[in-house]
């Protein structure tokens, strides 16, 4: 169908050259047919694209794992909720939302810096990145439960307390300004992640700002 050629277009299946590959970011059980709920991350970076599902696919080598604990997902719904939608079904107002706002990025005391406290990227202290040869980036999120809780319908007392002074429109832009940036920034500095081809899935890639922010990285066509 339409579909299928304009994906074998883009490099996806089909015949590829040798040393090629293909990046997926997905939930760990989107790769694998099972089915979870949206917001409980495990993004993983493979080679090639899948060509079956159930079990391993074929093809695929898991090179990074970051678990629900530890989710943008998960703050994304809590913000959700905290502006007065529904998790897990009215994202996209947000995202709308904040193209009306202001994150002032920068500023000690903008939203942006706010939910910075939640999450963030942080060098691991063990290991390296097999691509680089350097000590790779994680996600990571506040483990004390004042700025960020693992699961939807959390309530974070101190990022609601340092939220309250905010219109909803800058606390929407905010919000997407950090998604976007730890995302980005998680594929960028862990070298090798970011590729010509992306395939991304799961409940976070349903934010047309942050595929757009994706699409526009120079390693990506």
């Amino acid at each position: 169908n339409a579909a299928e050629e304009k994906l074998l277009q883009m490099g996806f299946g089909g015949p590829r050259s040798a040393g090629s590959t293909t990046t997926c970011v997905m939930h760990l059980q989107h790769s694998t047919g099972g089915d979870c709920l949206a917001g409980t991350v495990y993004e993983a970076q493979r080679t090639e694209a899948a060509t079956s599902v159930g079990g391993e696919p074929p093809g695929f080598e898991l090179v990074a794992c970051t678990t629900f604990l530890d989710s943008v997902a998960y703050l994304y719904s809590i913000g959700t909720q905290l502006l007065g939608f529904r998790p897990f079904h009215h994202e996209g107002k947000v995202t709308g939302l904040a193209a009306k706002g202001e994150s002032r990025r920068g500023d000690s005391d903008g939203t942006f810096a706010i939910f910075s406290k939640a999450v963030w990227l942080e060098e691991e202290r063990r290991g390296v990145n097999p691509r680089t040869g350097k000590r790779g980036w994680a996600i990571r999120t506040d483990d004390t439960g004042e700025y960020y809780k693992a699961f939807s319908t959390a309530s974070p007392p101190k990022l609601l307390e340092d939220l309250q002074p905010f219109p909803k429109e800058d606390i929407a832009a905010g919000l997407q300004d950090v998604t976007e940036h730890v995302i980005c920034e998680y594929l960028r500095r862990n070298g090798g992640y970011l590729a010509p081809h992306m395939c991304v899935a799961g409940g976070l890639f349903a934010n047309v700002r942050l595929n757009q922010r994706l699409r526009q990285q120079p390693a990506v066509e």
